[in-house]
């Protein structure tokens, strides 16, 4: 896993992106043009987007009471993967997506 980013790294990111999204999209660019955008530059990886909203759609799952093995099912069937590479993206990958593994 890579190293988490510090604060200041992170504010100058979110400077300079600001900046871009108002120069494409104007004052208030919405939550949409704001990740397409980042998916079109390449700044968000399709294959962690797709991962992060596996992840999500899992525990949507889980929450209504459908059993593990049914979920890893369903989330296979969705996202074209299979079972056992489903298993390790939440298994593995759940903690990339905490604070603690990104901001230090």
């Amino acid at each position: 896993m890579n190293k988490p980013n510090k604060k200041e790294v992170i504010a100058d990111f979110v400077e300079t992106s600001t900046q871009e999204l108002h120069n494409r999209y104007g004052l208030k660019p919405t939550p949409k043009d704001i990740v397409f955008h980042f998916v079109k530059t390449g700044i968000i990886n399709p294959v962690n987007l797709r991962d992060y909203l596996l992840i999500k759609h899992f525990d949507y799952i889980i929450k209504q009471g459908t059993p593990n093995m049914v979920a890893f099912s369903e989330v296979a069937e969705r996202y074209e993967i299979t079972e056992r590479h489903a298993q390790n993206i939440v298994y593995g990958k759940r903690k990339k997506y905490d604070i603690k593994a990104n901001i230090k």
